[in-house]
């Protein structure tokens, strides 16, 4: 694992005599000539309690280490073996011997002496570094954080170990106690502001944006003109629904960097999210001289003209995305939208159907040549399309309702009926779900009972939506409650009153109150709504 402080760290690499013992032992006395032991005060009762320091273990020490500082692993691990045989209980012996085995590609026998050595000397830091480090690289990160917390109880406050443990918990994807490590690093050192920036990185990407919010204007004290920050922040305001802030940070960056086509692009979308279209239009035609065929300033043209209702212009923007990146389907998808918002379903369904071939895994497409089918009535191609799309995405509920709808037009019930209570088991707030499963049910004449509580459960859920009141005024009428059914029929029109089956609906509840002159007329203003409906064309007749 890297370290951040260049003045921190243990000695995994060389070490130096001077210091072998110096996790166990006070420094060593003069040597006495014609002494086979060289005595010491030790301090580390946890070693082993030694009086006296061996001085051939030491040369056995010596020479291993020596061997181990010239690469050649096995020799030293003979005597460094040795120089532990004579000293069972110095630590140091074993973390030069771990080292070995560790370059020899024998981790687990690293680990057991490691093991071993933190029983002699539990509190040796350099010895559990070193454990530490050996089992973040064999990717055991539970041990490895272990072994830094042991480290950081024995140093409170170490930003070296604080640092590491941050790493280890956004690893094992545990962020929020990241945030904490990283966190506890600033408030320790307020000039590391690296740490500050893994928090605000965090915080971000978990969509603690309040957070994150503070933590950006932090930065920002210390780097008012940096553009990633400025970037990140623009961001934050976004999200927290500050589209204003937002413009100005993107400006502050142009400013600084010039007009980049990345922050030309934030700032178009940021003033169509503001409402400001022409701004927004401008934005993205600057965009576009600078790059004549740029996919998001193209897109975006064709959109903005399209909402405009600007249908040519968006149409060419549409058009010359389909030329320059016939690989990319949204050019497709904007011609398709434009004629789909000209009431051109048959337009819709010609530039989308070879699309849909070359894109069968384009989500969009297939629901929009579904949705098209629709429109035309064809309700089996319609079905097909559908299907398509909600193979690519199974919890699209836009999906699933009007894949509902178009079954229930083709008569396959058990298909529809699967998907509405599909709908209202995942989702018991879903109104348009109860209502429509509802109608169909009422429709069919089955299940009468739970047809009215499904739809006295959609009134509850939307209580002034015409649709849902006219499937309820229905399943009372179906019922025979006519005076009922009335009332809440009246309703619906008053909220809408040029609705083809609703005026119908009145109608036929107006013939069985006997009042046929009112009826006739509901059934005529229906009609001019909908000249074709065979249905109302019959009922007409009939007077």
């Amino acid at each position: 694992m890297k370290r951040r402080d260049k003045n921190k760290g243990y000695i995994l690499g060389i070490l130096f005599i001077s210091i072998v013992f110096i996790d166990n032992c006070s420094p060593l006395p003069t040597v006495q000539p014609n002494n086979s032991q060289i005595n010491v005060n030790e301090t580390n009762s946890e070693s082993g309690g030694l009086n006296q320091l061996n001085t051939e273990a030491l040369q056995h020490m010596m020479d291993g280490q020596l061997y181990l500082d010239q690469g050649d692993f096995a020799m030293a691990i003979v005597e460094l073996q040795e120089a532990q045989r004579l000293e069972p209980n110095v630590s140091s012996i074993y973390i030069s011997l771990a080292e070995c085995y560790w370059n020899l590609k024998k981790p687990q026998r690293s680990m057991e002496i490691l093991d071993t050595a933190v029983e002699i000397d539990p509190e040796n830091i350099t010895l559990r570094e070193m454990m530490a480090e050996q089992l973040f690289r064999l990717q055991d990160f539970p041990k490895s954080e272990k072994q830094y917390q042991i480290l950081l109880d024995l140093n409170p406050g170490s930003e070296d170990y604080l640092f590491a443990l941050g790493d280890l918990a956004k690893i094992q994807k545990k962020y929020k106690r990241a945030i904490e490590y990283y966190r506890n690093v600033y408030e320790i050192d307020n000039n590391n502001i690296q740490a500050l920036e893994l928090t605000v990185d965090l915080a971000h990407g978990l969509g603690m944006f309040g957070e994150a919010n503070e933590l950006y204007q932090k930065l920002l004290k210390t780097d008012s003109l940096n553009v990633k920050y400025l970037g990140a922040y623009a961001d934050i305001m976004v999200q927290m629904n500050k589209p204003e802030e937002a413009v100005d940070l993107v400006k502050k960056i142009i400013k600084i960097e010039g007009s980049s086509i990345e922050s030309l692009i934030q700032l178009g979308i940021l003033y169509n999210e503001l409402g400001k279209e022409d701004n927004s239009i401008e934005i993205f035609q600057e965009i576009l001289q600078q790059d004549s065929t740029n996919a998001v300033g193209l897109h975006f043209l064709s959109t903005l003209y399209r909402e405009n209702n600007e249908y040519v212009k968006a149409q060419s923007y549409a058009d010359k995305m389909i030329i320059v990146f016939p690989e990319n389907p949204q050019g497709f998808i904007n011609s398709a939208l434009i004629a789909f918002e000209q009431d051109d379903s048959k337009q819709a369904i010609s530039i989308l159907s070879p699309a849909a071939a070359d894109f069968p895994e384009e989500y969009s497409v297939q629901y929009l040549l579904g949705m098209s089918y629709n429109v035309d009535k064809n309700y089996k191609m319609a079905a097909v399309y559908l299907d398509n799309a909600r193979q690519i995405a199974p919890n699209s509920r836009n999906t699933l309702h009007l894949l509902a709808i178009v079954n229930d037009n083709l008569n396959n019930w058990h298909i529809s009926d699967g998907i509405y209570q599909q709908l209202i088991e995942t989702d018991s707030t879903d109104a348009q779900a109860f209502n429509n499963y509802a109608y169909s049910l009422i429709e069919r004449e089955k299940k009468i009972k739970l047809s009215k509580k499904y739809s006295r459960r959609a009134i509850e859920l939307a209580p002034h939506q015409a649709a849902y009141l006219d499937t309820y005024g229905w399943i009372l009428f179906k019922m025979g409650n006519t005076k009922e059914a009335h009332k809440y029929i009246k309703k619906s029109l008053e909220i809408d009153n040029e609705n083809t089956e609703v005026l119908m609906h009145m109608g036929d509840i107006l013939i069985k109150m006997k009042k046929y002159t009112e009826a006739i007329e509901f059934y005529h203003k229906a009609l001019s709504l909908d000249p074709e409906n065979q249905k109302l064309i019959d009922k007409v007749s009939d007077f």
